[in-house]
Parts: C-alpha cells; sequence; structure tokens
C-alpha cells in the first residue's frame, strides 16, 4: 500500500551572521525521495516559510551530483516543487505516514524552534508514523516532544552530521552549535560511523535517522522497510 511522506526542508540562505551562502543540500532531498519513489510511495515538501528553497551551492559540485541529480535540477516539474513549497504550519499532519528532515547547514537555525515542525512531527509520531532526518536535518529533532512533554530523543540512539565532519570540512567555526553535543544534551546517544563521511543509519523504534550526505539514500531504505 502507497504511503505518504512529507519531506521539510530549510528556508534558511546564509550562516548566521556571515555572509556565507548555504540552504538545502540537494542530494539529501533526491536520493531519499528517490528511495521513496522507488518503494510506490509519494512524498510532498514543506518548509518553516513556505515559498522559495535556497538550494546549498556546495551541494552542486560535481563530487556530490550524481546523473539523476542533473537530471533532476533541469526537470523543470522537480523544481517547481522546491520553488513554490508550503508553510508547516499550513500542513495537515493526518495526512502523511512519515515525516522526513533534509538537511543543509540552514536547518540549524531555522529546524529547531519551529512550532509548526515540531506539531507536524508530534503528530505524525503519535498516530503511530515515523520521524526521518539525515544530517544537519537532525537538528529538526532536538526540541521535539511527545504528546507527554517528553523528548522524542530522550534514550534514543541517534546520528547526525558529527563533530569530526565539521572540523573536517572546515565549517566548525561557522556553526551556531554542536549538533553532535546538542543531541547529546537532549538525553540521546550519539553514534557516528567510524570512519568521517561514511553512510550511516541509526533507527530507534519510529525516530530513524542518518549521519551525513551519504546516508540519504540509506535513511529513505530504512523508512520504506518499516513503513512495510
Amino acid at each position: 500500500m502507497s504511503k505518504h511522506v512529507l519531506v521539510a526542508v530549510t528556508n534558511t540562505a546564509r550562516w548566521g551572521d556571515h555572509d556565507k551562502p548555504t540552504g538545502l543540500w540537494f542530494g539529501e532531498l533526491t536520493h531519499f525521495v528517490g528511495a521513496i519513489e522507488q518503494a510506490g510511495h509519494t512524498w510532498e515538501v514543506c518548509s518553516p516559510a513556505g515559498g522559495d528553497i535556497p538550494l546549498d551551492p556546495r551541494s552542486l559540485g560535481w563530487m556530490f551530483m550524481t546523473a539523476r541529480d542533473k537530471m533532476l535540477i533541469d526537470d523543470e516539474a522537480f523544481m517547481a516543487r522546491l520553488r513554490s513549497t508550503r508553510a508547516a504550519s499550513e500542513v495537515d499532519a493526518t495526512r502523511f505516514d512519515a515525516i522526513f528532515y533534509a538537511g543543509g547547514h540552514g536547518t540549524m537555525w531555522d529546524f529547531p524552534d519551529d512550532p509548526s515542525l515540531q506539531h507536524l512531527a508530534t503528530a505524525i509520531h503519535e498516530k503511530g508514523g515515523y520521524v526521518a532526518a539525515v544530517c544537519h536535518g537532525v537538528a529538526g529533532l532536538l526540541n521535539i516532544e511527545r504528546a507527554d512533554g517528553s523528548k522524542l530523543i530522550e534514550g534514543a540512539t541517534v546520528t547526525g552530521y558529527s563533530d569530526v565532519e565539521e572540523l573536517v570540512a572546515g565549517d566548525r567555526r561557522y556553526v551556531p552549535y554542536s549538533l553532535q553535543g546538542a543531541l547529546r544534551d537532549r538525553g540521546a546517544t550519539f553514534e557516528r560511523a567510524f570512519f568521517p563521511f561514511s553512510p550511516h543509519v541509526c533507527v530507534a523504534g519510529r525516530v530513524i535517522t542518518g549521519q551525513n550526505p551519504r546516508s540519504a539514500s540509506a535513511v529513505g531504505e530504512a523508512l520504506v522497510g518499516a513503513l512495510a
């Protein structure tokens, strides 16, 4: 049976006070939805503020773009979905079986404290659905609460973009906080691959997280397996 997945993406185009461009990491969307579509599921996209979505220019470099990514960025219908996203406050959570938080450094600013995204995740999870995220999109899980007020990730084993990856990529000085540290502060157990930038996925009940851009397909595959 086909399931319906809500994909959340960032509206943030700059690294806080730094004049450094960021946005959605393109492959974290395309690789995830590729796995979802292959399984026969459908998806819609939303963002905290709605409207046009910035793309992280680094994610469009030759090192990261697959042949399918290059096809999709030239696909008018696909890109139109990113130019006119629905605001999270306008989304009906009852229509979805899962929510997925795509990454890009911008999510560290607009995901954690957005009440509409938090409401959507809580509502989907409470009705038996799944909450998934990859890379910096895991920041969206930091402040999600269950209906009883407890943190969704408290006591869960999760992953996300690690401190060592921030350091190796040269971004440690720009980020507003350590995602790895923030996850631990919320009571989660943080797990990462031994080698930086290697694919890694954690499944903790109905919470599925991926470490980095190379983990996006695996998160999609894990969600497909769970939905089945």
